[in-house]
């Protein structure tokens, strides 16, 4: 997807990491932060839909963003990041492995949602990436969630790019730095190697089952 890093924060983050009012209220290293770019996301909490759970997900987590901080990211199998602007419903991406096995679902499908005043919405899949870090999620556009949920303030999901060089330093002093918001980092690579890893799992299980399969019925035809 290009970007080096991927994290959450226990806490809300107001500020804008991308910004010298954002530096100055964390501390952080104007020598180093130049060279780093923070794409967050608002998140509203929902089932994990990764390949983590093995259990078919109702509501996956969403996670909204300004759909041009995402321009140029990640590969997708299905759609793009400007199908995000469709306003005549709640457009969401996915990512592919998210829809076909952790929802059973694909483009065009909706699922429902319940906005803050607890009326139902639906969220429409416009879009699937192609193996992602953002397994598990449902992307939205950054207005559209605060039209659903106006008091969902800060970003507690983030995508970070710096080079590769600098990961681990970035990583460090980041986390250190937002301590107290609760800042959790991992490299995206390392994020990306876990899903495949759980995903080749199962394919090798019902590989398996499948050939047995085959040899009882065979067997039994015998």
């Amino acid at each position: 997807g290009g970007f080096a890093l991927i994290g959450e924060s226990s806490l809300p983050v107001y500020e804008d990491l991308n910004t010298q009012a954002g530096w100055d209220a964390f501390g952080l290293d104007e020598e180093l932060m130049p060279k780093v770019r923070v794409v967050p996301f608002r998140v509203r909490e929902g089932d994990d839909a990764s390949c983590l759970n093995l259990n078919r997900a109702q509501k996956p987590v969403l996670v909204a963003v300004e759909p041009g901080s995402m321009e140029g990211t990640f590969s997708f199998a299905s759609g793009s990041w400007d199908k995000l602007a469709d306003s005549s419903c709640v457009p969401a991406i996915a990512d592919q492995a998210t829809a076909m096995w952790g929802l059973g679902k694909g483009v065009g499908d909706t699922l429902d949602y319940q906005d803050s005043s607890g009326n139902t919405f639906q969220v429409k899949i416009v879009g699937l990436l192609a193996g992602s870090v953002l397994q598990g999620k449902m992307i939205v556009s950054e207005q559209a969630f605060l039209e659903k949920y106006p008091d969902a303030a800060g970003y507690r999901f983030f995508l970070i790019d710096t080079a590769s060089d600098e990961t681990e330093q970035v990583a460090a002093h980041l986390t250190r730095q937002l301590e107290q918001r609760g800042l959790a980092l991992e490299p995206a690579k390392q994020r990306l190697e876990l899903f495949l890893s759980v995903q080749n799992t199962y394919i090798g299980i019902f590989t398996v089952l499948g050939g047995l399969g085959v040899l009882l019925g065979t067997a039994g035809i015998g």
